[in-house]
């Protein structure tokens, strides 16, 4: 009898951790898509300055100015 109590206890603690990680992690995400909806991340830069546009005419993100390889498509950004 002590030992079912016992696997019960530990089922419901273990039960309890994953729901208050869950729960952090799904409130973290909220509040990174609010931030993100509102007007961007705090301490980033909003504009586009010192970037440059993919030339893949399918592609077109933006990428760091001295990237040599697009980072969505992988192809080279024409630099030499």
């Amino acid at each position: 009898m002590v030992d079912v109590l016992f696997g019960i206890l530990v089922f419901v603690a273990i039960t309890a951790v994953a729901v208050v990680v869950f729960g952090g992690w799904i409130m973290v995400g909220a509040g990174r898509w609010v931030v993100r909806s509102v007007g961007g991340s705090p301490g980033r830069a909003r504009g586009t300055e010192g970037m440059v546009v993919c030339p893949q005419a399918g592609c077109r993100i933006s990428n760091p100015a001295g990237a040599r390889f697009c980072r969505r498509c992988g192809s080279a950004m024409g630099r030499i």
